[in-house]
This record gives C-alpha cells, structure tokens and sequence, in this order.
C-alpha cells in the first residue's frame, strides 16, 4: 500500500513540474516568434526553428496567423520546411505533396 501512495504522489509530482516546464517553454517560444515576425525577419533562422517547436507543442492549427504573414510574404520555403518538422511527416510523401499543391506551395 505504502509503494502505491509513493507512486501516485511521484506522479503527481511529476505531472505539476511537468506543466510548468512545458507552459515556460511554449511562452519562450510563443515571444520569440511573435518578435521576429513583427520585425519581420522572415529569413532568420530562428524563425523557423522556434515555429517549428512552438508547434510541435501546441499543434499546426495554431500556427494559423503565422502561416498566413509567410504567405503573403511569400516564404512557401519555410512553410514546407516548417509543415514537414511540426506533423513528423518526409517532403515527398504524397499526402503532403498533394496538401502542399492545394496551399499554392
């Protein structure tokens, strides 16, 4: 009973730091991408790296606003790069050549 009380407050332990740590390093990112792409530094190589991770964490879908300025920038490079890194998918497979083709990439 004892090693089951000891496991259950481990976890939760392990749960509350976990949620910190996570919540800390998406707002790191969140700001890093929010001051490159205001500057519009479009071509720095942070900028890729730090949406890639920021939507790593909290999915493509909220990368919606971002992908939107690299659009009209016209940066479809990054955004393929950026698309493949966040859904852990190859360039060359078909399901993203083909969403790739209805995004005008």
């Amino acid at each position: 009973v004892l090693y089951i009380v000891l496991y259950i407050v481990l976890y939760i332990v392990y749960c509350i730091v976990y949620c910190i740590v996570h919540k800390a390093v998406v707002s790191t990112q969140s700001t890093g991408v929010q001051i490159l792409m205001k500057k519009e530094e479009f071509d720095d190589s942070r900028l890729e790296k730090a949406l890639t991770g920021y939507g790593s964490v909290m999915g493509w879908n909220s990368l919606g606003n971002y992908v939107t300025t690299l659009e009209n920038a016209y940066k479809t490079k990054i955004l393929k790069q950026i698309y493949c890194a966040v859904n852990k998918k190859s360039p060359e497979d078909a399901d993203v050549q083909h969403y790739f083709k209805v995004k005008l990439w």
